[in-house]
């Protein structure tokens, strides 16, 4: 059987998800995903425990926002690095497949000149970032998704302003196939649960 635990925060740029800033190392922070990331694995734990499953986490999903515009490629990919490296070590398994799935660089900038961090050129680094660190990683893949066009998503520009791309479900869905097919392609052996987290 596969399950699958999503774990998000909206708006959320990839530095809250940072283990040295939880609060088990910076007591004053009290806002940290990483702490919420991790409480929501151990309640999975918890909950499989009690009723008789033992579980072993199969893959990672990182759904990228446009929040980490405006980053170089060596900040981002220095983040990234980390974190994956971080949660392989929180569940126990050094080779945890990983599917990043990019920010579309087609944004139209958060201001009408297009210069600012969600813009094409603020988001251009975090995608090599992404890239890089594929390169570097046999477990992990990238899902590029500048090749999914027309009504699969939509800019939000209602208050004179740009928010990026937002999925519409016609984009969801082949997203979501693309990322089961590539994660399938570094998953190894057939076991009885599977789960991804999707942050």
């Amino acid at each position: 059987k596969q399950m699958a635990m999503k774990y998000y925060v909206d708006g959320a740029e990839i530095g809250k998800f940072s283990k040295a800033n939880s609060n088990a190392t910076n007591s004053s922070n009290a806002n940290n995903a990483w702490d919420g990331l991790t409480a929501s694995i151990d309640s999975v734990n918890a909950w499989a425990s009690t009723n008789g499953y033992t579980l072993e986490w199969k893959g990672l999903v990182w759904w990228q926002g446009e929040s980490d515009g405006g980053r170089t490629t060596a900040e981002h990919q220095a983040l990234l690095q980390t974190l994956i490296t971080d949660i392989r070590t929180y569940v126990s398994k050094s080779t945890l497949p990983v599917c990043l799935i990019q920010v579309d660089s087609r944004t139209g900038g958060t201001d009408a000149s297009g210069t600012g961090a969600s813009s094409e050129s603020g988001i251009l680094p975090i995608r090599q970032a992404h890239i890089n660190t594929a390169n570097a990683d046999n477990d992990v893949e990238v899902i590029d998704t500048s090749t999914y066009v027309g009504d699969m998503y939509y800019q939000d520009d209602g208050n004179g302003s740009f928010n990026a791309v937002h999925w519409t479900t016609q984009g969801h869905v082949p997203i979501g196939y693309d990322t089961a097919t590539r994660m399938n392609n570094i998953i190894q052996g057939t076991l009885s649960w599977s789960f991804l987290i999707i942050v």
